[in-house]
């Protein structure tokens, strides 16, 4: 498994692994974090390879909750329907934001609720890590997903839309 490999490369001398975080895995719906799971991750690696240096991989999505309680805040298109993301990539319009676990309601780009929000929680859930003796061996933090999605397209040319403007209150 993968913590078996993490274990073997380090008996070979490679000690830098990523551990990948999602928001919507910790993110709750009344705005509470539950860390935990990240920790766990944390020291399931550290058992295996005390030494490792970990670059912890914190991918930016809403639970999909967010756009179904935050309809102004979701992509439209001009006539009006919401956007269905699957995977961070538009994939379809409904007439209501939707929350079906992999297809939900996307978050326009152009959210400022949804970027305070997320700032907002960032910056707690990093508080806490800060504090665990574990976080001596995160050496990087990168932020993936979000508003620009670090280098993932928006509209997957395998299916999805393309060059379609954000009319949502948001984007205007």
């Amino acid at each position: 498994g993968e913590w078996e490999a993490v274990e073997q490369f380090g008996r070979c001398g490679f000690n830098v692994f990523k551990v990948q975080v999602e928001l919507r895995e910790i993110w709750h719906r009344d705005g509470t974090l539950d860390v935990s799971p990240v920790r766990e991750r944390l020291r399931k690696c550290l058992k295996v390879n005390p030494e490792a240096m970990l670059l912890f991989q914190f991918s930016i999505r809403p639970r999909p909750f967010w756009g179904v309680d935050n309809p102004d805040e979701v992509y439209q298109d001009s006539k009006g329907r919401f956007g269905v993301f699957r995977n961070v990539r538009l994939v379809d319009f409904t007439p209501q934001p939707i929350d079906e676990g992999k297809r939900y309601a996307a978050f326009s780009y152009m959210s400022a609720k949804f970027a305070q929000e997320v700032s907002e929680l960032l910056a707690r859930a990093f508080a806490e890590f800060e504090t665990w003796p574990e976080s001596k061996n995160v050496v990087a933090v990168y932020v993936t997903g979000g508003a620009d999605n670090q280098w993932l397209d928006l509209f997957d040319a395998g299916g999805g839309f393309s060059n379609a403007a954000d009319y949502s209150p948001a984007g205007k």
